[in-house]
């Protein structure tokens, strides 16, 4: 079970129904896996509360300390190893970094009472990561820890490239790919939230795919593409998967072309989650016009470069983008977060008077705008028991 999927703990299901094409769950358990309750990012702004519910208190954050806030943009951040000699310097402890001083002074204490940096890659990977993303801007300290919060609330602080998880085949009302298919109304005592189909606009349907010539050409190799290329079904235009017909496994050996839509080939993938067609047309024009050295990049442009950037998101593949995603350069896992960051423009601010506030150049806007409405507040609490832990 994922960040996303429906419940944790469950307990005893109610009602399960099918109301046009949303599927609707009722449960005891009042604790629902939605981000706005487990405290995490909701990246592809799926979510959204549909009625008033139970009424919770709203979370107010501390301010950081305005000399905190001097200090840390005062800190300029040319590589990974200017981090880990600021902490080894405050810190008092020799050799110290990044990871060793969070898992020994921060884990485990308020804000941070679940998260721990455990992989066995961490420090290689903060190493590789900050390399490459301090290559496409200048960063201070104050950035750098509020990116670290992020990061560390999400993936546990361990930076490569993640897909976004799905339910198990097993999953009794949202198995495997239909979790990202299906448009879901979730209930309990706590509210009820519902989840956006990614078989919609920004996305281009399953039903558009097959009859795309650009997309058929691409895929009419794979399993299910001559029975489903040409259909008019609207099923699969539709926010209810036809599990009942067709595989619901993310393998491509069983799912075939169903895999090649947008639905899936877009889902959430990277260390922000990079969700949408839109949102890869923009890796897309990153990756037609590289002229770095990447090999993974540079492969993925020879195949790409003649077509249209519409085209060309039609006739990529899972495999293409796992490939650049994945590859040791980070170049693109770097891109992706950088380029967010630039559309939307939430770069802090060194004031402490904006940084504190709710605007743009504050914490609170840049956690709003990253992980959707009332995760900018949480992320200025983790902030704030990062720079306090150092820095008091």
């Amino acid at each position: 079970m994922n960040r996303r999927s429906f419940i944790l703990g469950l307990t005893t299901t109610q009602v399960l129904s099918l109301a046009g094409t949303r599927l609707v769950l009722a449960q005891e358990d009042d604790t629902v896996d939605v981000p706005f309750v487990s405290e995490r990012a909701d990246f592809a702004g799926a979510w959204q509360r549909e009625d008033d519910g139970m009424v919770l208190a709203s979370f107010v954050s501390p301010k950081i300390p305005d000399k905190y806030i001097a200090e840390l943009s005062s800190i300029a951040v040319p590589d990974p190893s200017a981090v880990h000699q600021y902490i080894s310097a405050r810190a008092r402890v020799r050799n110290s970094n990044f990871i060793d001083w969070f898992n020994s002074v921060v884990s485990g204490r308020k804000y941070w009472e679940t998260k721990r940096i455990s992989a066995d890659r961490a420090h290689a990977n903060f190493e590789a990561f900050w390399k490459a993303f301090l290559l496409r801007r200048n960063m201070n300290l104050l950035d750098v820890f509020t990116h670290m919060a992020i990061f560390l609330n999400e993936v546990e602080g361990n930076l490569e490239h993640r897909s976004e998880v799905i339910n198990s085949v097993r999953h009794k009302t949202s198995p495997g790919i239909s979790y990202l298919f299906d448009a879901l109304t979730i209930k309990s005592t706590l509210g009820t939230w519902t989840k956006q189909s990614y078989n919609k606009k920004p996305n281009k349907t399953c039903l558009d795919c097959f009859n795309d010539p650009v997309f058929t050409k691409a895929f009419s190799h794979l399993k299910f593409g001559k029975e489903l290329f040409g259909t008019k079904d609207t099923v699969w235009s539709s926010a209810a998967y036809p599990k009942n017909q067709y595989p619901v496994s993310p393998s491509a050996q069983d799912s075939g072309a169903i895999l090649e839509c947008d639905f899936f080939k877009f889902r959430g993938r990277g260390i922000i989650q990079t969700t949408w067609r839109a949102n890869y047309a923009a890796l897309m024009e990153y990756i037609v016009g590289y002229e770095g050295d990447s090999p993974a990049i540079q492969n993925m442009r020879d195949k790409y470069v003649s077509m249209s950037i519409d085209d060309s998101l039609t006739a990529s593949s899972n495999d293409d983008w796992d490939a650049v995603f994945k590859d040791d350069s980070r170049e693109l896992l770097t891109y992706a977060v950088w380029k967010h960051a630039e559309q939307s423009n939430y770069w802090l601010s060194s004031d402490p008077d904006v940084v504190n506030g709710t605007g743009r150049g504050s914490i609170i806007h840049f956690g709003n705008s990253l992980g959707g409405r009332g995760y900018g507040q949480r992320l200025r609490a983790r902030v704030f028991a990062l720079t306090n832990s150092l820095l008091r």
